[in-house]
């Protein structure tokens, strides 16, 4: 009777405690990128941000090549002046998509938040921070293709895409890549909630991916419905099977 009533007051507080069994072992994300790629990896970071990726790709792996791609100025200048003594770290000024274009980009207080889809008016992150939107702007965008090509890039290892709601063009827009079997790895983050005027199922991002023989083999989810309040999204990890043998 005492455990069922500790377990109801934890619930009331919305935590579940559940029987702990130390057969099951649970890893994040990274902790798989990090048993599969090689220890000197290539990696394509897409949306940078204030450089946490970059951070956690230093962390777990030995000096890997990054060529990051941020739109947001302010943004751009500090991972650039942060990492401007690491010759293995480019950092690139531009958004990457589906076509090289000009178009317009949200950003927002949060820089983290900014992108070229907006925010839902009708969400409740919206109405509960009505001035988070600084201005839009009119930004460079260029294909992931046109990049390698000119820059005569091969063999990715991990091509990491956190691009809130742009992801599926920024694989559009590496198409060539994709089907020649040139990226090992794709690392992005699929939206299901209404935090923006877009978002995602599975098949939106797999269309993609699977002709080309991506499996999806890892994924970590942020919250497990829509209707809890909270946002709802996954950092999906997928691998070509063809190099990795799966």
């Amino acid at each position: 009777m005492l455990k069922k009533f500790i377990k109801k007051i934890f619930n009331n507080c919305g935590i579940e405690i559940s029987r702990y069994n130390p057969d099951l072992k649970y890893e994040n994300i990274f902790d798989t990128i990090k048993k599969i790629l090689p220890k000197k990896p290539l990696i394509i970071d897409v949306g940078s941000n204030e450089g946490q990726s970059i951070d956690k790709f230093k962390e777990i792996f030995n000096y890997p090549s990054i060529h990051s791609f941020e739109p947001v100025v302010t943004s751009f200048l500090r991972i650039k002046n942060k990492y401007s003594e690491d010759k293995n770290i480019i950092i690139n000024n531009i958004a990457l998509g589906e076509k090289k274009s000009l178009k317009y980009f949200h950003i927002y207080e949060n820089t983290g938040l900014s992108s070229f889809v907006k925010i839902n008016s009708r969400s409740n992150f919206f109405y509960s921070r009505r001035k988070i939107l600084n201005h839009k702007k009119k930004i460079t965008i260029d294909k992931l293709d046109n990049y390698l090509k000119k820059i005569k890039l091969k063999n990715i290892d991990l091509l990491k895409i956190d691009t809130q709601g742009y992801e599926d063009k920024v694989l559009q827009g590496a198409l060539y890549a994709i089907k020649r079997g040139l990226i090992g790895a794709v690392l992005l983050e699929i939206m299901f909630d209404n935090f923006y005027s877009k978002y995602f199922s599975f098949s939106d991002i797999e269309k993609f991916l699977k002709p080309s023989k991506f499996r999806m083999v890892a994924i970590h989810l942020t919250n497990n419905n829509l209707f809890s309040g909270k946002v709802f999204f996954a950092d999906v990890l997928y691998l070509n099977k063809d190099k990795y043998n799966i």
